[in-house]
């Protein structure tokens, strides 16, 4: 039997008479869409035939089938990791990122434990949250994690994951995973800039302030055994105490290093030839059980840089290594050109893309974990005994290096020795300056005129007035640069020489230096510094036409420079 297309208004009772073999059956249709034959007659009372509704069932399936394919190829070409888990933690499905993620194909990760790839430091946190699911079935958690890649690395993985382990649709934990493996570097090397520099700061006021201190205990205290006679037991005790404070200029010289507060006097160097000089020194320093092998091979590459600031940094280097060799080993020493294509991975500074020139010192000693690898810069951290080293060898190589616009990266791990690693920009041959010829040796004569001295600090300003005033100079002196200008302006005539700190109150030691120039051109200058931070060491270079003075120094140092620059040319 069918029904004949009628349409009843919706929501009205009706009655629908059904016959079948001589029976009569009766049946109320009301809201919901009843079904006759094979018929569909919504609650609108309109009725739909076998064949509109295999057509609406075709669709909908249709339907499906697009959605589905729709999902799937959001899931199959995101960046994202996609990855379900059971309660238990296993994989029950992984997406085709892992591949370029983990370089692992996701059939070889279905069926494994999440935990298995997981960092030994970061499983117990992914643990206690895929256990949190089993009471909290809704559980929803973020988590950074690092996962092993293939090929051995760890990578930073941040996970959104939601349980949803009551929906029959799914039956698992879903987990959305990000790589931010290079923003964390990125950040690990911002922080440790950060504090890095903080630090340099702090070392760099501390070197300052022990310089100007350093300056007048030397200077004074040479001045006192002058004026003992010759075989008074009180100038061995003197001595000593020069002997003491050449000691803390040696640590005051690395913190500045360190703190690239450092004024260096750059030239056009063979990276090779001081290498190559340094190492006939390091025979002696290393002892016999080292063996010490070199492979120097920069041929004619050139660098701008202090010459006995990048001796220093290979002693520091090669001597750090002996000392991580107690039982005897190989130090390894090579050059070597290269062009950098992106900045290299693991550096502690910023470098540009570029021509450099790479310095590498490898031992086969005992290694170094993550932990003192991430500190082995810092200023006075050491991992030697107490009462050996001072713990600024490396971080006087950390200043020298960044203040020569390179960078070190280090190599190690425990039980496999530690590779530093230099870069040094490379000078184009074409762009290299003429080389200077070396000055002739320096002698001291006796003064003949005024000289204007200009320092805040009065215990180093007593020190050069009573050496300059020995030697029949006399000496006005001046605590800023507006006593020292008030003071031209009176007896600019008279003055010879300008003796001037960089760093002081006020006007700088190269501000007061431009405006006595200015007026005076034919009035020559001394620098002293403990350290800058002004035009003429912003950068921590010195300009080939100023002649400095580095605190602390000697009497006959002091007399040599004065003797230097007030000599008939």
């Amino acid at each position: 039997m069918r029904l004949s297309e009628t349409r009843w208004p919706a929501g009205a009772g009706v009655l629908i008479v059904l016959a079948f073999g001589g029976a009569m059956y009766v049946t109320a249709a009301g809201a919901r869409p009843v079904v006759v034959a094979g018929t569909l007659i919504t609650a609108a009372g309109v009725y739909l035939s076998d064949h509109a509704l295999r057509r609406d069932a075709r669709r909908r399936q249709e339907a499906l089938h697009a959605s589905e394919a729709r999902f799937r190829a959001l899931i199959e070409n995101s960046a994202d990791l996609i990855t379900v888990l059971d309660a238990a933690g296993l994989v029950v499905y992984q997406s085709p990122a892992s591949m370029r993620v983990l370089g692992r194909a996701p059939e070889h990760l279905v069926g494994t434990s999440q935990l298995d790839l997981v960092h030994p430091d970061d499983r117990e946190a992914l643990a206690s949250e895929i256990e949190r699911t089993r009471d909290r079935p809704a559980h929803a958690f973020h988590l950074e994690v690092r996962v092993r890649h293939a090929d051995g690395s760890w990578r930073t993985l941040a996970s959104d994951a939601r349980a949803r382990l009551d929906d029959p649709a799914v039956g698992g934990i879903v987990v959305n995973s990000r790589d931010v493996t290079r923003e964390r570097l990125t950040e690990d090397q911002l922080r440790h800039a950060q504090k890095m520099e903080a630090v340099g700061r702090l070392a760099g006021g501390i070197a300052h302030d022990f310089n100007n201190a350093l300056t007048a205990i030397r200077g004074l205290t040479e001045l006192a055994r002058e004026d003992l006679p010759p075989g008074s037991p009180l100038r061995t005790d003197l001595d000593e105490v020069i002997r003491s404070s050449e000691s803390a200029t040696s640590i005051t010289r690395q913190l500045l290093a360190f703190s690239r507060q450092q004024i260096l006097q750059p030239r056009v160097v063979d990276l090779d030839r001081i290498v190559e000089g340094v190492t006939k020194m390091l025979r002696r320093v290393i002892g016999e059980d080292v063996g010490l092998r070199t492979a120097l091979a920069c041929g004619d590459g050139r660098v701008l840089a202090d010459p006995g600031q990048i001796e220093q940094l290979v002693m520091n280097l090669a001597v750090n290594a002996r000392d991580a060799m107690p039982g005897g080993g190989t130090l390894t020493i090579e050059t070597r050109a290269v062009e950098l294509r992106d900045e290299p991975v693991g550096c502690r500074m910023e470098v540009a893309p570029g021509p450099y020139l790479m310095l590498t010192v490898r031992d086969t000693g005992v290694g170094m974990t993550a932990e003192v690898r991430e500190r082995v810069f810092e200023p006075f951290f050491t991992t030697k005994a107490q009462g050996r080293g001072t713990g600024l060898g490396l971080s006087m190589v950390y200043g020298i290096v960044r203040q020569s616009g390179g960078c070190v990266r280090v190599k190690s791990a425990p039980g496999e020795g530690a590779t530093f690693e230099v870069l040094l920009p490379r000078l184009d041959p074409q762009d290299l300056p003429r080389v200077s010829t070396p000055p002739a040796p320096l002698k001291t004569a006796e003064g003949a005129g005024t000289v204007l001295l200009v320092e805040d600090e009065s215990a180093v300003r007593a020190f050069v007035r009573r050496v300059l005033a020995r030697r029949g100079w006399q000496v006005l002196e001046a605590a800023t640069g507006d006593e020292a200008l008030a003071l031209m302006r009176t007896h600019g005539g008279d003055v010879r020489l300008l003796i001037t700190d960089v760093v002081m109150p006020g006007m700088s030691g190269a501000a007061l230096a431009e405006r006595v120039r200015a007026d005076h051109p034919h009035v020559p200058v001394l620098f002293t510094s403990g350290y800058t931070s002004t035009e003429i060491a912003d950068r921590g270079v010195l300009p080939p036409d100023v002649e400095l003075l580095e605190k602390p120094f000697t009497t006959e140092a002091l007399l040599r420079k004065v003797a230097d620059l007030t000599s008939p040319r």
